[in-house]
């Protein structure tokens, strides 16, 4: 990916009743490369604050990462303060491009929104999934790491049972157990606040629906004046149902406010420098152990880890 545009039309007759005489039918969005980088948890301070869309790629050169810098201080504040730049390590970043406007006099924040969905869509990055499947970052990034926690607690189970006694292999395998289990426990409890506080807010807009429908048939029978007792029951049935309702509002306030606690202890888990350090060492050990066991001579083993 260095330079080049898109072209987007737009055709067909729901264009006819805007009658519009100005309207855009055809938008041209042509980009060209700005700098390539090394990646590092600093690389911000190398960075424009121009506006700009921006990939990342692993150490394979494969491109795991497509995003936009269309606030103040652009690429540079944007990388100074990424909500993803342990997840960028723990997927091994080596590589980041910048790609601008070709007319820096014109920077369009719209027209580099546009040419990063593009390319998000065009590229299909692992770690741009939570946009693909409207997911929020910090469930994508359990999600993400919780898989590469099980495979090193496989790994070091595998090589526990083949180097008895591996004082290393026990540590690693209790330690990647231990750490995979409380992300598990925390991711699980968020979602299932999450779902609650859905669960609540469904059963809120269908109480509300029934009180709507009450208070019509209510002011219906006062218009035509009917039998009272029967719309003294109706109002003591109302006076209930929004008795009921407050108290579910209240209730979902409550459980919205535990989710978000949950929530950021989830996100914060995920950023935790130390755990995304030991996540990425315990990654990597593995394919430095079986180098060693390679040169010790020990072919069977390597081949069955």
């Amino acid at each position: 990916m260095t330079n080049g545009y898109f072209r987007i039309t737009s055709e067909g007759g729901f264009l006819e009743p805007l009658k519009k005489p100005n309207r855009v039918k055809l938008l041209d969005i042509v980009f060209e490369q700005g700098g390539v980088y090394d990646w590092n948890i600093e690389v911000h301070k190398q960075l424009t604050d121009r506006i700009g869309v921006y990939s990342i790629e692993d150490t394979a050169g494969d491109i795991i990462y497509i995003g936009e810098a269309n606030g103040v201080g652009g690429l540079k504040r944007r990388h100074a303060t990424h909500e993803k730049k342990e997840l960028f390590r723990l997927f091994g970043a080596a590589k980041l491009t910048t790609y601008h406007l070709v007319d820096p006099n014109k920077d369009d924040p719209g027209k580099v929104s546009l040419l990063e969905r593009i390319l998000i869509y065009g590229n299909e990055p692992v770690l741009n999934d939570d946009v693909k499947q409207s997911k929020p970052t910090a469930y994508f990034i359990a999600e993400e790491m919780e898989k590469q926690l099980k495979e090193i607690v496989i790994y070091y189970g595998k090589l526990k049972k083949l180097v008895v006694g591996d004082k290393q292999a026990e540590f690693f395998f209790e330690r990647f157990t231990q750490l995979s289990a409380e992300l598990d426990q925390l991711y699980n409890a968020t979602r299932t606040l999450d779902d609650s506080v859905k669960t609540l807010k469904e059963e809120i807009r269908e109480e509300e629906k029934l009180i709507n429908k009450l208070k019509k048939e209510l002011n219906a029978q006062k218009n035509m004046k009917e039998n009272e007792g029967d719309l003294g029951e109706k109002e003591e049935d109302l006076k209930q149902k929004k008795e009921n309702l407050k108290q579910k509002k209240k209730d979902l306030k409550s459980e919205k406010k535990e989710f978000y606690k949950m929530f950021t202890e989830l996100n914060q888990y995920t950023k935790k420098e130390d755990i995304v350090r030991e996540v990425n060492d315990g990654y990597s050990v593995p394919s430095m152990m079986r180098q060693v066991l390679k040169q010790l001579g020990d072919p069977n083993i390597y081949k069955k880890i």
